[in-house]
C-alpha cells in the first residue's frame, strides 16, 4: 500500500531486459525507494531480467503486453491510461523512445494534470525522422521536464527545437567498489579458461546492429595479421550472434576468439581483460564504458553520442571515428605495446568515475527533480 506522505512516481519503460537504461532505472529505484512510492509499468513479457530485483525492493511491477496491429495498440493505450488513473501518480517518468511516446500519450488521456518527465538516453533518440520529430515537439510541450543523460543528447534536442529550459542533464551513475576484487588477473583468467600470457582485448554488449561487432572482428583480423600476442573476447548475445560467429570462422580466427555469451558477472569478467573496445554506431552514455573505467581498463571507442563525455582522448583512452578500422587498430596497437600506458589510462578512468559519476550525486539530482515538480 502506498505511503501517502511520499510522492507517488510511476515509471513506464518498454522492457526490463539487459540494457543500460534498465540498469539505471534499477539503480535509481534501489537508491530512492525508501523516499518515494515507486511503481513500474513495462510491456514486453519476454524481457524481464530486472523484474525480480526491482520487486525485491518492494517496488510493484506491472506488465501489460502491447498487442499487435492498430487495434492491439489502441487497446494497450486505453489500458495504460486506465492504469495511470488507478495508480494516480504525482509524477509519470517515461524511459526510452517507445515508452516516451506511449507513456506520455496515455498520461494525457488520463484526463488529470500530472507532472511528466521524459528520459532521452542517446543522441540517436533525439535525432528522429521528420514525423517522429514533430510528435516529439508536440509531446515536449506537454512534458514538464526532459532528462538527457549526455550533453550530446541535449544538444540534439535543442537542434530539433525542443526548448533548452525543459531539458536537464543527469549522467548515468555507477558504484566503482563493485569492480574491485582480491583475486588476481591470472586467477580470474584461469577460472574463465582464458589465456593469461596474452593481452586480452574485449568488448561487452548485445549483438545488435548498432553495436557494430563486425567492426570488432575486422579490427581483430587486422591486428592478428602482424602479431600473435593477443586474444579477443566478445561478451554478450543477441540476434546477430550467428553472423559474428560466421565472420570469425570465415577469417580463420576461431582460435584467437572467445565468445562467452550472456554473462551476469561482468565486474569480475572485466578484471581479466587488458583493453576494452567499443565499436558502436550510436550510443547514449554507455554504461559498459563506465564499467570498464571502474575496472581500470584503458578504452578505445568510437566517438559517438556521449562517449567523449566519458573518454578524454589521450588521457583515459582513445577516440576514433565510427567504422574507422585503421584508426582503431593503431590505437589498440599503442596500448598493446605499452603496459604503462594501459595502466595510466586505467587509473585515470577510474579516477574520473569516482569524481563525476557517483551514485550519491545522481540520487541527489533525481531527488531534486522529483521534489521540485
Amino acid at each position: 500500500m502506498s505511503n501517502k506522505s511520499n510522492k507517488i512516481i510511476l515509471h513506464i519503460i518498454g522492457q526490463l531486459g539487459v540494457g543500460g537504461a534498465e540498469r539505471q532505472l534499477y539503480l535509481l529505484l534501489e537508491g530512492l525507494h525508501s523516499r518515494y512510492d515507486f511503481t513500474v509499468i513495462s510491456y514486453d513479457e519476454e524481457r524481464l531480467d530486472h523484474m525480480d530485483a526491482i520487486q525485491s525492493l518492494g517496488v510493484k511491477v506491472i506488465v501489460i503486453p502491447k498487442g499487435p496491429g492498430l487495434i492491439g495498440r489502441i487497446k494497450f493505450l486505453i489500458k495504460l491510461g486506465n492504469l495511470i488513473r488507478i495508480i494516480d501518480p504525482d509524477i509519470v517518468h517515461t524511459w526510452l523512445s517507445s515508452a516516451n511516446i506511449w507513456g506520455r500519450i496515455a498520461c494525457l488521456l488520463s484526463k488529470k494534470k500530472r507532472c511528466i518527465i521524459s528520459s532521452i538516453r542517446s543522441a540517436g533518440e533525439a535525432n528522429k525522422k521528420i514525423l517522429e520529430t514533430l510528435v516529439e515537439r508536440f509531446l515536449a510541450k506537454k512534458t514538464d521536464l526532459i532528462i538527457a543523460n549526455t550533453e550530446a543528447a541535449m544538444n540534439s534536442m535543442v537542434h530539433n527545437k525542443i526548448p533548452e529550459k525543459k531539458i536537464r542533464v543527469i549522467y548515468n551513475a555507477i558504484n566503482p567498489d563493485l569492480y574491485d576484487f582480491s583475486e588476481t588477473k591470472k586467477e580470474i583468467r584461469r577460472q574463465l579458461m582464458l589465456p593469461y600470457h596474452k593481452v586480452l582485448i574485449a568488448t561487452v554488449g548485445g549483438m545488435r546492429p548498432e553495436k557494430n561487432h563486425c567492426m570488432f572482428v575486422e579490427v581483430a583480423r587486422e591486428i592478428l595479421r602482424k602479431r600473435n600476442d593477443v586474444h579477443f573476447v566478445l561478451v554478450g548475445d543477441g540476434e546477430l550472434r550467428q553472423n559474428i560467429e560466421a565472420l570469425i570462422s570465415k577469417y580463420g580466427l576461431c582460435e584467437m576468439f572467445t565468445l562467452t555469451g550472456q554473462r551476469d558477472d561482468i565486474p569480475q569478467l572485466l578484471r581479466a581483460f587488458d583493453i576494452f573496445i567499443l565499436t558502436s554506431l550510436w550510443e547514449g552514455l554507455p554504461n559498459v564504458i563506465m564499467e570498464a573505467m571502474c575496472a581500470r581498463l584503458p578504452v578505445v571507442a568510437t566517438d559517438v553520442g556521449g562517449v567523449s563525455e566519458l573518454i578524454s582522448h589521450g588521457e583515459n583512452g582513445f577516440l576514433v571515428p565510427p567504422n574507422d578500422i585503421g584508426s582503431m587498430v593503431r590505437a589498440i596497437n599503442r596500448l598493446i605495446d605499452s603496459a604503462k600506458l594501459r595502466s595510466d589510462f586505467g587509473l585515470s578512468g577510474r579516477s574520473k568515475i569516482e569524481r563525476q559519476f557517483s551514485l550519491k550525486n545522481t540520487y541527489e539530482l533525481y531527488s531534486s527533480v522529483y521534489d521540485e515538480l
